[in-house]
């Protein structure tokens, strides 16, 4: 009986380092939220709301987590760790590129290679990626007044001088 529940412990206690670490993550989200200062009055709520919201709801699945550890977890096959790390990498990628090759262009980019990542046929995921970068692109800059990010790649001069 004690043997059975070394494996549980054993079992449970990648859930309860991950519960742990996502704590700490929403602790710090919430600590550098406090630098988030608009020197008008921007909105009631002001800049820091939606890190304060995910600062919250990471403590809140850190919790869940680390209390109701599952069972008996699977971890994701050899492919499907491939994918993911691949996505991962994609999305810390997104917000390097964004200045370089400009909001519409680095969004369909990634929007694609994370629906071919995930099964999404080539074409098809292409179509779909870059309409819906340009249809957001015309919802912040057109509809809500929000500059987006053109790209430097396609503001540098011409001939280098």
């Amino acid at each position: 009986m004690t043997d059975g529940g070394a494996r549980m412990d054993r079992r449970t206690r990648t859930d309860r380092v991950l519960g742990v670490a996502l704590l700490l993550l929403g602790a710090v989200v919430a600590w550098e939220s406090r630098k988030f200062v608009v020197g008008f009055p921007a909105d009631p709520v002001g800049p820091r709301a939606l890190p304060l919201f995910a600062a919250a709801l990471l403590a809140v699945v850190g919790l869940r987590v680390l209390f109701r550890p599952e069972r008996d977890p699977r971890w994701p096959d050899g492919a499907s760790r491939i994918r993911l790390g691949l996505a991962t990498g994609a999305l810390f990628a997104y917000p390097v590129l964004l200045p370089v090759i400009g909001f519409i262009v680095t969004t369909g980019t990634v929007v694609l290679c994370l629906s071919v990542l995930f099964g999404g046929p080539v074409l098809r995921s292409s179509l779909a990626a870059f309409l819906f970068a340009g249809g957001l692109h015309l919802l912040f800059v057109h509809a809500l007044g929000v500059p987006l990010p053109v790209g430097t790649v396609f503001t540098a001069p011409l001939g280098g001088g």
